[in-house]
């Protein structure tokens, strides 16, 4: 049985979502399709925007104001959702200046100590037990979302067009158990707030979690 508080999260987020497309639609689709590094088809009955997600296409589509998953991917949630959306329409009403090709830490965002020291916590821990006992296997799931080695147990990944994640593992030793951390593209906060920032982390843990084999 679905809780009221439950329900009425569903609610604000489905509401969200409707908004969020509102002002997406509202903007030149050229315009925003440049500034976001997404690819654009134009139709009758409204834009279509293509994003790769995790190395993979997701489709936007104006028409039905849905969004269909990568193929072979499970099904975006609405967090999901509005990540993509944030991210287009963020990207279209900002400067958008593209990668910076240089990685800051959570906290070295704008307002980022505050908000991942007391309200969120990164999935750290569950990228360390999904792979502390084989760091190979987060290599090859590493692979899978379009990832590069940055350096020993370490890798990157566009996992949007200007959002670049990085994900570090540090292995167990005698005195302290195995630990992940992640850190970021320094121009992230231009196309996405705190809280997508956080929600596409969390996506990224839980896809390559679940392409452990």
């Amino acid at each position: 049985m679905t809780s009221p508080r439950t329900a009425q999260s569903d609610a604000m987020k489905d509401l969200s979502t409707q908004m969020l497309w509102d002002e997406l639609l509202a903007q030149d689709p050229e315009s925003v399709a440049e500034k976001s590094g997404a690819s654009l088809r134009l139709t009758d009955g409204g834009p279509v925007f293509t994003l790769e997600l995790l190395g993979a296409p997701c489709e936007l589509d104006g028409r039905s104001r849905t969004v269909v998953s990568p193929p072979g991917r499970p099904e975006l949630d609405r967090n999901g959702r509005i990540v993509l959306l944030t991210y287009l329409t963020k990207s279209a009403s900002g400067p958008a200046p593209g990668l910076a090709d240089r990685e800051v830490g959570p906290f070295a965002l704008p307002s980022g100590q505050l908000f991942f020291r007391l309200h969120h916590e990164l999935p750290h821990a569950p990228l360390a037990r999904a792979f502390s006992d084989d760091p190979g296997a987060l290599a090859m799931a590493s692979e899978a979302v379009g990832a590069r080695g940055h350096a020993n147990l370490a890798w990157r990944a566009r996992v949007l067009p200007f959002a670049e994640i990085y994900w570090y593992l540090d292995p167990a030793d005698d005195e302290f158990p195995a630990a992940a951390r992640y850190n970021y593209d320094a121009n992230i906060a231009f196309y996405l707030p705190l809280d997508a920032v956080f929600a596409l982390t969390c996506m990224l843990a839980n896809t390559l979690i679940s392409l452990k084999s």
